[in-house]
């Protein structure tokens, strides 16, 4: 098994992989775009999985919005127990408000990536699972 983290821009376009992950990245690069150039990069029978952040748009997200704020500093001190002396590594990457809210990322999954379950999960994420099968792998190339 290899693997590795890279820059959407630094694959090959005729690479192919068997999984491809991506972690609260997605909104930071044009969503349609990078939804097809992820689907072109999958082996037939590869799983895209994204956990993306989304802007909150609706009477459901604000909801969603509060829980995830009053919950936000109890899951804090349960997985830090101790006050950090400095900032943790993973709290120093770049950051970006999301610009897409989750109908715009479910219309652009429903187009670029069909078949893909969607998920809204708290704190601001959702999950997305995509599973290219042999003709889907050569729609998105």
């Amino acid at each position: 098994m290899i693997i590795e983290a890279r820059r959407i821009e630094d694959f090959a376009s005729e690479a192919k992989y068997d999984a491809i992950t991506v972690v609260a990245a997605l909104h930071h690069l044009p969503l349609e775009e990078s939804m097809k150039r992820l689907s072109g990069l999958l082996e037939p029978g590869g799983r895209l999985v994204v956990v993306g952040c989304y802007r909150s748009t609706t009477a459901t997200d604000a909801l969603l919005s509060v829980l995830a704020t009053v919950c936000n500093p109890v899951v804090g001190v349960v997985k830090h127990r101790r006050v950090a002396s400095e900032p943790l590594k993973a709290m120093t990457a770049p950051t970006a408000e999301p610009g897409e809210s989750m109908a715009d990322v479910r219309r652009a999954a429903a187009l670029c990536l069909p078949g893909s379950r969607i998920r809204r999960r708290l704190f601001w994420r959702y999950t997305l699972i995509y599973d290219a099968t042999v003709a889907a792998a050569s729609v998105g190339e």
